[in-house]
């Protein structure tokens, strides 16, 4: 197993080739692939924002970053500094910002916790929303 075949399970289609009604549920496979279980189902590892092959060493097409590219909520809404983003509806702040807590993406980057960013994910998948 390698990152394309963890690719081929959790992020089948490039987050620029999403539509913006799937970009929630393309989101959330994305990181649910991004368990510890699920990495190590594949033999791939994450470090800070990159998911890698084997030891991290290797060239771009064994690596892929976890970043504003990759998440089909920010092709969306980026170009509005994520305040159109329904995540920013429900956190009331950007995912990866925060003052006085580790954000849901800065949970990952620092911990490898994608846990916080599949919570958020699944109460926007839910109809969940910050009024």
């Amino acid at each position: 197993m390698t990152l394309q075949t963890w690719k081929e399970e959790f992020y089948p289609i490039d987050a620029k080739y999403v539509s913006k009604e799937d970009a929630v549920e393309h989101s959330l496979r994305k990181w649910i692939g991004l368990r510890a279980e699920n990495l190590s189902k594949h033999g791939v590892n994450a470090t800070y924002s990159r998911v890698y092959d084997g030891d991290g060493v290797c060239g771009e097409d064994e690596m892929m970053y976890i970043d504003d590219e990759s998440c089909a909520l920010c092709v969306h809404y980026i170009e509005n500094e994520c305040s159109a983003c329904p995540l920013f509806g429900l956190l009331g702040r950007s995912c990866d910002k925060g003052d006085e807590i580790i954000s849901e993406y800065a949970s990952f980057v620092r911990f490898g916790n994608p846990e916080p960013m599949i919570t958020a994910l699944e109460r926007l998948q839910n109809g969940e929303h910050n009024e």
